[in-house]
């Protein structure tokens, strides 16, 4: 336990050595830096006098030009595109002596890495030959490998080390391959005659090559030790001007060499070494190590190259190699994922998805080579075989996700816990001596394996327990001083994890959760087909009322007219639509307008008969398919029962609500389209709304034309507005005791080209309904203050012009604004509000408008009075500054009392709240004298002026001055 506790502590102690930053290089090189940005050399190995004829401290601050010819000089300042794509090459220095330089950067440094060596490569076209053929060798054997077995992954080790032993000249070589606790195994040898002892089958512990080593090699996969017994030469200055921190050469290839590693060498007994990584899938698979054991010994700078490309072909044939294992073992996995989705879709009695693993336990450890396996889903474990006890487990779990942090995958693996960690050493080896974690970053899943401890002859190079940490405080580490065989049975581990487990345990994870989706799937088709029904009749049916939609109605139609689920055609289509709605949702709210609804829909459900098919199209329209065989007459009792029916009070939560039906009836035809249908229904239906409301009204070919009059009337009033061909005439309005001129009433008046002057009796309904009145509103409003400015500039003082305001001009939100920007002629303006405005239910943009009015100073006065729907109420609320009392209440009062009476009433409700009063249709004198004696203290009609153009108004109003005069 103490061994397993020092081993640990003494790996973490190496895996914290800065080798990156060790301040020197080896001596068989000169290593430059230059500030990318000036070119200017901000610190060098201090060994430049040789090269450069002068010290480090000289030439620091010196231009590249100064080291460098000026062709490659330019080429160094302009880099590459990328910061990767620096390679080596041949520069040539200042003096004209070429030299193999190997460029990098580093902390906005460049680097140049000068090459001394020497000798040259006159061979190297030789020497590539025999490149060529060693790698053709080993490539006729990997072809050769259908399945590559352990044994045929180390008879390639051995082809791989000969042959690199002959090329490079040094006495020994050897392949690496890591385990998944990165020790080290020597899989294949080559050494020279003289040398007597075999590292073959030796393994090394991981903390030789510790992690920072292993992260070096990603960066850099050609280390060379040139001289083990060389002196370093150091940095100058020891820190990067540009950072104040010392200088990184993770990517330098002669950057010095840790203490511990020289020692490391010494106790080896070598002397030079090269080491290259043979990376596989992106990850480092291993190494080839050379050591030479007489004196310093490096390559040539061609030589070198052609051994690196050398290892880069045997990394290439080793991924082949690792990816056909990989395949194979994918396959395999899959293989049992498809049998098992065939078990469960046709095996559909199987409870859960937790059972059916239970059910292939064995079968999943057998498939994964472990002993325990817990896939973790949504939260629950499933587990199956030896897994460590509940506390164990929790411990571990809280522990994975710094390795996973560390290795910076989503697979972790250690067939070493007890070594990972010693403190759990007792509670580990027993069901997790070894384990494996399949954990996606992103997902809801996770598969844990575990292996149980065996018994297993391990054969280390030196006791891999010797203690390598220093003895006293403030020394460096040592390594062991022997590397000879040493065995150890060691029953605290598992058998190491074969490098395709991560693939079979990633596969296998994924797999299982597709088929536990697949359970879900099976388990809920039952309600996916509950679901698909309630959504079918959801998409059929108006959520509100539960009737049959827009949608469903069409649908009916469309079998009735052939369809391929063909039903009776109907005899006819009814439209209904509520009268009053708007000012129930307005007024009492949209809870107590979906109240209404669902109300109505109650009633047309009682109303109609089984075959009937009734429908919510919208808004407050329904419609009902009257069934086949139903006559006309009966179709017009069915109409009168819904008009009569949807008439009687509803009470609502927020209290009565009264209202009406009008409807629309089209008798079905099979040669018509079905939106045509509609169009004659809806017809029918725009006939009783404008026709009284509460009516039944079938459509007819009448109908039909005068809708084709109003389309073209539309169209005529368009044109009309565009062309200018609506004006304002103007009635006087008089004082009822002098007769004095107190106003004028601005009224519109079409010029149609062909049937001369037409009153708003002919277009404002239609207008209204074509959402035109806004334009004729405009027209008459800016007509008006330009006719009474052109008065005014001819001396006429007009006291007031009363204008009518239609309802939707009251709804306008820039009604007040747009009257601000009149100028001073507004004040002469009175808007006259059409008694068929509903006075006792404006909605908010009405009052707010009404109030905007009161406060522009602009009277306000309600037409048209008696005749309409204005209450008492509204008139208290309104506070108008005028009635006008309508001609068919004046026209009577010269032969009826009652007349008069019903005049005097009105008068005094007037008076009574300080109404002003106006009588409008005085066509004679004994009218004007009537209703002044009742008090109407403004007159206006036929026997005073007809409404007349502008024109005619001057020569009017000059005529009364003159007979004032």
């Amino acid at each position: 336990m103490d061994d397993l506790r020092e081993s640990a502590l003494d790996l973490v102690q190496c895996e914290q050595e800065p080798i990156h930053i060790p301040g020197a290089i080896q001596a068989s090189s000169v290593l430059l830096l230059f500030d990318m940005q000036s070119g200017k050399l901000a610190a060098a190995s201090d060994n430049l006098e040789d090269l450069f004829g002068a010290s480090v401290h000289d030439l620091i601050g010196a231009e590249m030009e100064r080291f460098f010819c000026e062709r490659d000089a330019v080429a160094l300042r302009t880099g590459p595109e990328r910061p990767d794509a620096w390679t080596s090459r041949y520069l040539e220095l200042r003096d004209g002596i070429e030299k193999w330089v190997t460029l990098f950067e580093t902390d906005g440094l460049l680097g140049a890495e000068i090459n001394t060596y020497e000798s040259s490569d006159h061979d190297c076209v030789d020497f590539g030959l025999d490149v060529g053929k060693a790698l053709g060798e080993i490539h006729r054997y990997t072809d050769r490998l259908g399945h590559a077995t352990e044994e045929n992954i180390r008879e390639i080790a051995e082809i791989v080390t000969s042959r690199f032993r002959e090329l490079s000249g040094y006495d020994r070589t050897m392949m690496y391959r890591f385990d998944t606790d990165w020790n080290g195994e020597v899989i294949g040898e080559s050494f020279g005659e003289r040398l007597d002892h075999s590292f073959l089958g030796l393994t090394f512990p991981s903390s030789d090559i510790p992690r920072q080593a292993r992260h070096l090699f990603q960066r850099n996969r050609v280390r060379p030790v040139i001289d083990v017994e060389g002196e370093a030469v150091s940095l100058v200055p020891a820190l990067n001007p540009r950072t104040g921190h010392k200088i990184d050469l993770s990517d330098c290839t002669v950057r010095g060499v840790s203490p511990v590693h020289i020692e490391y060498l010494r106790n080896m007994g070598v002397r030079a070494t090269l080491t290259i990584a043979l990376i596989v899938r992106d990850e480092l698979w291993g190494l080839l190590t050379c050591h030479h054991y007489d004196g310093p010994y490096r390559l040539t700078p061609g030589r070198a190259s052609a051994c690196r490309l050398f290892c880069e072909a045997i990394s290439a044939a080793l991924s082949r190699i690792v990816e056909r294992c990989e395949s194979e073992t994918v396959e395999r996995v899959r293989n049992h994922l498809r049998q098992f989705r065939n078990d469960v879709l046709h095996a559909p009695s199987r409870s859960d998805f937790a059972h059916f693993l239970q059910d292939q336990a064995q079968t999943l450890l057998n498939l994964m080579n472990c002993d325990g396996m817990i896939f973790h889903l949504n939260g629950a474990d499933n587990v199956f075989g030896a897994v460590p006890k509940p506390s164990v487990l929790s411990c571990i779990r809280d522990r994975l996700p710094k390795q996973m942090r560390l290795v910076q995958r989503d697979i972790f693996s250690t067939h070493f816990t007890a070594g990972l960690w010693p403190d759990l050493a007792e509670d580990v080896k027993a069901e997790a001596a070894g384990l494996l974690l399949f954990q996606p970053p992103e997902g809801n899943f996770s598969l844990l394996l575990f292996r149980r401890a065996r018994q297993v002859e391990m054969t280390w190079a030196g006791d891999p327990y010797k203690r390598v940490s220093p003895e006293k405080e403030g020394e460096r580490l040592h390594p062991r001083g022997s590397f000879d065989l040493w065995k150890e049975t060691a029953q605290d581990r598992a058998a190491p994890w074969e490098r395709e487990a991560a693939v079979a345990a990633r596969e296998l994870a994924m797999g299982l959760n597709e088929i536990d989706w697949l359970f879900e799937w099976q388990r809920s088709e039952a309600e996916l087909a509950a679901a698909r029904a309630e959504t079918e009749y959801n998409a059929l049916h108006d959520t509100l009322t539960d009737l049959p939609n827009r949608r469903f109605l069409q649908q009916r139609l469309e079998e009735a007219d052939g369809g391929p689920f063909s039903t009776e055609p109907p005899a006819a289509l009814i439209h209904i639509d509520l009268d009053g709605f708007k000012e129930i949702n307005d007024t009492l709210g949209h809870s107590a307008g979906d109240e209404l609804l669902v109300e109505v829909a109650s009633r047309l459900k009682h109303l109609i008969r089984r075959d009937d098919f009734p429908a919510r199209i919208g808004g407050d329209e329904f419609v009902v398919l009257v069934a086949r065989g139903t006559g006309q007459d009966e179709l017009h009792a069915i109409g009168q029962r819904i008009v009569d029916f949807m008439a009687r009070p509803f009470e609502s939560e927020s209290g009565e609500c009264r209202f009406g039906a009008s409807v629309g009836v089209a008798l079905y035809d099979p040669h018509i389209a079905i939106d045509e249908l509609f169009h004659r229904a809806d017809l029918a239906l725009y006939e009783s709304k404008h026709t009284g409301r509460g009516r039944v009204t079938f459509f007819s070919d009448e109908l039909e034309q005068r809708q084709r009059e109003l389309q073209l009337l539309g169209g005529e009033i368009r044109d009309g507005i565009d062309s200018g061909q609506f004006q304002v005439w103007y009635q006087p309005q008089v004082d009822a005791a002098t007769y004095q001129l107190t106003g004028l009433e601005a009224l519109l008046r079409w010029h149609h080209p062909t049937r001369g002057v037409l009153s708003p009796a002919h277009f404002l309904q239609h207008s209204e309904d074509m959402g035109m009145l806004a334009a004729l509103d405009r027209i008459g409003m800016e007509t008006a203050l330009a006719d009474l400015a052109w008065l005014h500039a001819r001396g006429h003082d007009i006291p007031k012009i009363s204008l009518n305001v239609s309802a939707r001009r009251l709804q306008d939100p820039d009604l007040i604004e747009t009257i601000r920007e009149m100028g001073p002629e507004r004040n002469a303006l009175s808007f006259e509000l059409l008694e068929s405005i509903y006075l006792d239910e404006v909605d908010p943009v009405m009052e707010a408008n009404l109030q905007g009015l009161r406060d522009l100073g602009i009277p306000i006065e309600v037409d048209d009075f008696g005749t309409g729907r204005t209450s008492i109420v509204s008139l208290v609320s309104l506070r108008p500054d005028r009635l006008k009392i309508d001609r068919q209440l004046v026209e009577p009062v010269v032969r009826s009392d009652a007349a008069r009476r019903l005049i005097a009433s009105i008068v005094e409700i007037g008076q009574s709240l300080d109404i002003g009063i106006t009588a409008e249709g005085v066509e004679t004198e004994d009218h004007a004298r009537i209703m002044h004696d009742l008090g109407c203290t403004v007159l206006q009609g036929f026997h005073f002026a007809r409404p007349m153009p502008k024109s005619e108004l001057a020569t009017f109003l000059d005529g009364r001055e003159n007979n004032v005069a």
